[in-house]
């Protein structure tokens, strides 16, 4: 996947954060990570790497669907797929939507990360202890567990 980098002055963003704004919106995007740098003789900035995908148009008030099978290799769709069933197995026994226990993207992150911990849970965006304490075990066995020769 492609990636855009971007630094925006933590002092005053101005064009920069203008110009990653309208990237953002013109752009089916993947993951944003960012970090904060204070360095001693520059002022403080983000630096901030967009993942999107190449060619792939937004569609007009409509959130981008993805194919996650475009984007991870055939073991982490393996992982991905597994998560999903996980997770809808828990929202039917819970009676609640899908989107709620995790969505597509953090399920994404965990079987490209191969989250094995807690603590790596928390580092996906937008994942909290609440959801960690009431799922996190579950998800966690499902991203480490060998996959089943016929399920594949």
């Amino acid at each position: 996947m492609p990636l855009k980098f971007f630094t925006v002055s933590a002092v005053d963003g101005g064009e920069d954060e203008t110009e990653v704004n309208a990237f953002l919106r013109s752009h089916r995007v993947l993951t944003i990570r960012k970090e904060f740098v204070d360095h001693p003789r520059e002022s403080p900035y983000w630096a901030i790497a967009v993942e999107y995908l190449e060619g792939a148009p937004l569609r007009k008030g409509k959130t981008p669907s993805i194919d996650y099978r475009d984007i991870l290799n055939e073991a982490d769709f393996g992982v991905f797929r597994r998560l999903r069933e996980l997770r809808k197995q828990l929202a039917e026994a819970d009676g609640r939507p899908v989107y709620t226990i995790f969505t597509n993207a953090q399920l994404a992150e965990m079987a490209k990360r191969r989250t094995g911990t807690k603590a790596q849970l928390l580092e996906i965006e937008g994942v909290g202890e609440a959801k960690i304490d009431k799922y996190g075990e579950k998800f966690l066995k499902a991203v480490t567990e060998e996959p089943d020769e016929t399920n594949g």
